[in-house]
């Protein structure tokens, strides 16, 4: 089921398996995503700049965006202000947050790459489907049915630090990045019996707001499927056994030869 209306909260109350709980099942023990899941905060400063920047571009408008003309969250008024946007599904911004979002956005639809990406797209559209045994979904940024050459393309927008496309490797493995795009891909497949290209736009949060397209090549995307199908076991294991380990027995961990190689070196110093 393909769904381009779907409020925000909806999608994220929906329980089917994503690729962020995948990641997760990859990365920690059971037990941790388990408590993570129950208890994730309902306000999140940390992705404030990335929601707002991803409705701004992706939707072209700032509807949603509330302005809190305050320096800070210091005050009580500042605080209130916030917690009322938020209660109202809206995303609060200071105005320096504000600034930065918009100039993120202007960077973006101006790059020759990036910019004709969010131009003609489905924007955040929810996708259910089967995959691994078990019911999954996707929340896809920017959904384009034909990439030009006849191809569906999934654009995934990331808010950076660094949008270098040299470092991107790295940084798709620490982020699971991987996990998400064969997720995004295979889902997209199962729903309409095409696998879709994926394109990640990065751009970084700070001036002079530099932009950079990246496509991970098909080794990611079978590093990434492998991963997740293991995930994806292990996780609907953990639900039909109502078990959720935690770190088990005794772990032997063994010298890293770096260290071995770093006390030889001040031993011959």
């Amino acid at each position: 089921m393909i769904r381009y209306d779907m409020p925000e909260r909806d999608y994220h109350a929906h329980p089917a398996l994503n690729a962020s709980t995948l990641k997760a099942v990859h990365k920690y023990p059971l037990k941790k995503v388990r408590h993570d899941l129950d208890n994730r905060p309902a306000y999140n400063p940390a992705f404030t700049l990335g929601s707002a920047a991803h409705r701004l571009i992706l939707e072209g408008t700032g509807d949603g965006i509330v302005l809190i003309d305050k320096p800070d969250y210091r005050t009580k008024e500042a605080r209130v202000s916030r917690d009322a946007a938020l209660a109202d599904g809206s995303i609060p911004l200071l105005p320096h947050e504000h600034d930065q979002v918009v100039a993120m956005c202007a960077a973006v639809k101006n790059d020759d790459t990036a910019g004709p990406l969010f131009t003609g797209h489905q924007p955040e559209v929810s996708v259910f489907a089967d995959l691994y045994g078990q019911e999954c979904k996707a929340r896809i940024d920017a959904w384009h049915q034909d990439d030009g050459t006849g191809r569906p393309l999934i654009v995934d927008l990331k808010t950076t630090q660094d949008a270098n496309p040299e470092t991107f490797a790295r940084t798709a493995l620490n982020y699971g990045y991987d996990h998400q795009m064969a997720h995004y891909r295979d889902i997209m497949e199962a729903e309409t019996g095409t696998l879709p290209r994926f394109l990640f736009v990065l751009v970084e949060k700070t001036a002079p707001y530099l932009v950079s397209v990246v496509e991970l090549d098909e080794l990611f995307y079978d590093l990434g499927r492998q991963k997740n199908e293991a995930a994806a076991a292990k996780w609907l294991h953990a639900k039909e056994t109502n078990h959720w380990p935690g770190y088990q027995g005794i772990n032997r961990v063994l010298a890293p030869m770096w260290a071995l190689d770093e006390l030889e070196e001040e031993i011959t110093v």
